[in-house]
Order: C-alpha cells, then sequence, then structure tokens
C-alpha cells in the first residue's frame, strides 16, 4: 500500500509467479518439458502462463509455478518468486 500526504491509494496489482532455472545440457530437458506440458494440460492452464525464455516461467498459477520449480530444480538449478505486476 503506498502511503504519503495523507492519502492511501490500494494495491491492486495482479501476483506473478516467475520460475528461473537452469538445467544442465545432460539432462533429460525434453522429459521436463513434457511433464510441463502434461501438467498445464490436465489442470487447464494453458492461458496461464507466459514463458518468455525457454529458461524463465511466468504465471498467475501459484500451483504451476511450484510444479515447474520442483520438475527443474531435480534435474538441475531453479528459483521462485513472487511478484507483482506493475504494467
Amino acid at each position: 500500500m503506498w502511503r504519503g500526504s495523507g492519502t492511501q491509494k490500494k494495491d491492486t496489482a495482479e501476483t506473478v509467479w516467475i520460475v528461473d532455472y537452469d538445467l544442465p545440457q545432460h539432462s533429460s530437458r525434453r522429459n521436463f518439458y513434457r511433464h510441463v506440458a502434461a501438467w498445464i494440460k490436465e489442470h487447464g492452464a494453458v492461458d496461464s502462463w507466459d514463458r518468455s525464455t525457454q529458461s524463465v516461467l511466468i504465471t498467475t498459477d501459484k500451483d504451476l509455478a511450484e510444479f515447474v520449480y520442483s520438475e527443474a530444480s531435480q534435474l538441475g538449478h531453479a528459483n521462485i518468486y513472487r511478484a507483482k505486476k506493475v504494467r
């Protein structure tokens, strides 16, 4: 919440989840992407994500973010962030 000059504005920014991951060359990348695609299809999350690069997932779906983080962590290194979309 922003505070200043005695005025308060409600924070209406949408929460997004960002997962970045680094999968080693020798890892099962193909299986990773298949598992993620299957999860998205099974949970009807087709429109709830955006991949800005091949190693970053941006989504409004916390469960999808946690799934991708878990899968990526098993093969390599991953980070998960909660952020507020400003624009």
